[in-house]
């Protein structure tokens, strides 16, 4: 069984075309279990068995504020004003703003999944661990933590299994709508990466760039 279809999705969604597109559009092409819940107690009820639960809702509820940090589960925000309406203690990247772009909500939570799962791989000398964030240098054991940012990007690479990424999307996805965000912050993190898992950064054999994006050499 993939990690995908370890995921569990509640949709606590008051529009009812919304919560009819949402429903087919994930579980069609990721045979990923959605259920339709009345409120966020039933939700978190229904998820409750899940170590990859993921709760989709279209109106602020100060209840999410009161989901634990480590619980595992991902509250994303289907919203139609740019996050203008965000509960407390959400940020940017928690928000996919309509018009939905389907293929970057189902990026972000089979790459949840992924990461609740540790789906490791294997990246030059290094294995990957999602799940702790970390790379391991495979001869000498030598551990290397990533940051959040840092995860995400190699996740997101790793799942289009050697093609290019468009450095737009990585930035949607990664950084949502947040303010400020722009390709500079995005090189960055891609530096940093290279500081980290290549033999040489001048010279990089797995995190390639092209006129287009970045990818994975795997």
């Amino acid at each position: 069984m993939s990690a995908g279809n370890k995921i569990k999705v509640a949709a606590v969604l008051k529009d009812a075309t919304l919560r009819a597109v949402l429903c087919e559009g994930i579980a069609r092409p990721t045979g990923i279990k959605v259920q339709v819940c009345d409120s966020l107690p039933a939700a978190v009820a229904f998820l409750a068995d899940s170590k990859a639960a993921v709760v989709l809702f279209d109106s602020p509820s100060t209840e999410l504020s009161g989901v634990p940090e480590n619980s595992g589960l991902l509250a994303l925000m289907i919203s139609a004003k740019n996050g203008a309406d965000l509960p407390p203690g959400f940020s940017a990247q928690d928000v996919f703003v309509q018009p939905l772009r389907l293929g970057l909500l189902l990026d972000r939570i089979v790459r949840h999944g992924a990461v609740r799962h540790g789906s490791g791989f294997s990246l030059g000398s290094y294995l990957v661990s999602p799940d702790t964030g970390t790379l391991t240098e495979e001869k000498s054991g030598k551990v290397v933590t990533l940051t959040e940012k840092e995860r995400h990007i190699l996740l997101k690479l790793y799942e289009r299994r050697g093609k290019t990424v468009d450095r737009r999307e990585l930035l949607d996805d990664i950084w949502g709508y947040a303010e400020g965000i722009e390709t500079h912050t995005l090189e960055t993190h891609i530096y940093r990466l290279r500081q980290k898992i290549e033999d040489d950064p001048a010279k990089p054999q797995w995190l390639l760039t092209d006129e287009e994006g970045y990818k994975l050499a795997l």
